[in-house]
């Protein structure tokens, strides 16, 4: 019966992953529109590839950013060259995340079936489709989270520990992973240790030196990028909606009633990691009201609730408690899919039929800006709208005379360096859109719109306008 129920888990996972998989593709790796962060953190990936260095000249970041950690640029700089291979990768890390959270439980011998019913469920809902389809760091840090999880159900605690401890190092919320696991290191000590297990932790040791290294070499820079992080962030009230408020309750009492906990199984303390990340996601949501943040402290912090309370309970010893969970899982994992399939997210969805337009757009804006740079006998700055997210496409290419460079809001390019200044104009609701006010004055000396008409090129001469 157990090995049926395992097997029932691990279809149903498999099954929603596939889901997953096609919704991507549908949307060709272009759900989200082309977003600034993603020009942001591809810069200093494909840096260390083609200079072996964190500097981000084509982000007017010469001597690197400092306003987040730099772990997930050197993770993803072998696949930076190509936004959409990052934005697969970012699914891989989340199905990792829901495939190590199910073998973790299965191991507990946990209600597995509920488990693998709300994880193909989560993988299908629209804020973690969104958030497994962009070139962002939370669904790495998850990956992290499920490989932590699986190492604390087995007592390792010495590695759970050296993996949670890179999480902080690919973003500031992978410090709830951290805590997580190191609260329940101490809470329940007893393990086991290998001698490989301490040379990961002596690894993870040397990549926090290095990283610490790197910002104290660059410590008043490194000031002035997180004073600007840091006042972005207190100009955003917190936010908890009741909906959240009660998954934080769930999520503290379910962590205390595990904390009280010693078998053998192990149940204990992996139930109360997953509870005390899911109660440390809720609290990020709030706290940094972002949102990239919003699939943590819901959808995800729901899928723990659910692992956490599995592992706790025994095999369930009704077969109609297994169908059960299986019913529940696919009738939510139905309601996913079409609320990402027909309802706008933030006002942008997937644009299943429309997936080239973009592509063919980018393409399109590089051969004019070929076009541009064969008229030119002169070297010329291209300054890319802070906005645009066209960047990542335009980076390190070798121009004879254009330099292309997209300022950040923490690092910008004076006026005086300006020769040509470019924009491109999409339909993307959620952020400020560029307007053509902030664009100089006159005809542009490049104009391009793509061919369904969702996005407009605009190249001008001299500087942008404020807006």
């Amino acid at each position: 019966m157990h090995t049926r129920r395992r097997a029932a888990a691990f279809g149903l996972l498999v099954a929603g992953a596939a889901a997953a998989a096609v919704l991507h593709w549908w949307a060709g790796f272009g759900f989200p529109l082309p977003w600034v962060d993603e020009a942001h953190f591809l810069a200093p990936a494909r840096s260390v590839i083609a200079r072996g260095t964190l500097a981000a000249p084509q982000i007017a970041a010469p001597r690197g950013i400092f306003w987040m950690p730099d772990g997930y640029s050197v993770l993803v700089a072998p696949i930076a060259g190509s936004v959409t291979v990052v934005r697969a990768f970012s699914l891989l890390a989340a199905v990792a995340f829901a495939a190590c959270l199910l073998v973790a439980v299965a191991s507990a011998r946990g209600a597995v079936v509920w488990v693998g019913a709300a994880a193909a469920a989560w993988l299908l809902t629209p804020r973690v489709v969104l958030l497994s389809n962009v070139a962002r760091m939370e669904a790495p840090v998850l990956a992290l989270a499920g490989v932590a999880l699986l190492l604390v159900g087995r007592r390792r605690w010495v590695a759970a520990l050296a993996v949670a401890a890179l999480a902080p190092l690919v973003h500031p919320v992978g410090a709830v992973v951290l805590a997580a696991v190191a609260v329940c290191a101490a809470r329940f000590r007893n393990g086991q240790r290998g001698r490989w297990d301490l040379i990961l932790l002596a690894a993870v040791a040397v990549a926090w030196a290095a990283e610490t290294a790197w910002f104290a070499g660059h410590a008043e820079l490194a000031a002035q990028h997180l004073a600007f992080q840091l006042q972005r962030k207190a100009g955003r009230p917190p936010s908890l909606p009741w909906t959240r408020a009660l998954l934080l309750v769930a999520a503290t009492a379910g962590a205390l009633w595990a904390a009280r906990r010693r078998d053998p199984a192990a149940r204990g303390p992996l139930a109360a990691a997953c509870m005390l990340m899911a109660g440390g996601f809720v609290l990020v949501t709030a706290v940094g009201n972002e949102l990239w943040y919003e699939a943590l402290g819901g959808a995800t912090a729901t899928l723990l609730v659910v692992a956490g309370t599995a592992a706790l309970l025994p095999l369930a010893r009704s077969p109609l408690m297994t169908v059960a969970g299986a019913m529940v899982g696919v009738v939510v994992a139905a309601s996913g899919i079409t609320a990402t399939l027909t309802t706008p997210l933030y006002g942008m969805a997937p644009g299943i039929g429309r997936t080239g337009e973009w592509r063919q757009f980018a393409a399109d804006a590089v051969g004019a800006l070929d076009r541009l740079d064969a008229r030119l006998d002169a070297p010329a700055t291209v300054v890319v709208h802070r906005l645009s997210g066209i960047g990542p496409w335009l980076y390190d290419r070798q121009w004879r005379h254009l330099r292309v460079v997209q300022p950040t809001p923490v690092t910008p390019v004076a006026a005086d360096d300006s020769d040509y200044v470019l924009a491109t104009l999409d339909r993307r609701p959620l952020t400020r859109a560029v307007t053509k006010a902030e664009l100089p004055a006159g005809e542009p000396v490049l104009s391009l719109r793509s061919n369904q008409g969702s996005f407009e090129l605009r190249v001008h001469e001299g500087p942008f306008r404020s807006p």
